[in-house]
C-alpha cells in the first residue's frame, strides 16, 4: 500500500493529524483529545469510532 501511496506513515507523534485535518489523510487513529481540533478546523463531515476490545482474547487477559 505505502509503494502504490495508498499508506503514507507520518511517524509515531501527532504529525499525521494535521493531514486529517487538512482533507489529504481520510482515515487516522489517534486520542480521543484530538476531536477539538477535528471539529474546530474540518470543513468535511466526520465521525468518531472506538477501536474494538476484545475482552476473551489471550493478549487482554491480565495474570494475577
Amino acid at each position: 500500500m505505502a509503494k502504490q501511496g495508498l499508506f503514507v506513515y507520518k511517524g509515531r507523534a501527532n504529525h499525521a493529524e494535521a493531514s486529517f485535518v487538512s482533507g489529504e489523510c481520510a482515515m487516522i487513529t489517534t486520542s480521543s483529545g484530538f476531536y477539538g481540533n477535528v471539529k474546530k478546523n474540518a470543513k468535511f463531515d466526520f465521525t468518531l469510532a472506538p477501536l474494538p476490545y476484545y475482552p476473551k482474547c489471550p493478549a487482554h487477559r491480565r495474570t494475577p
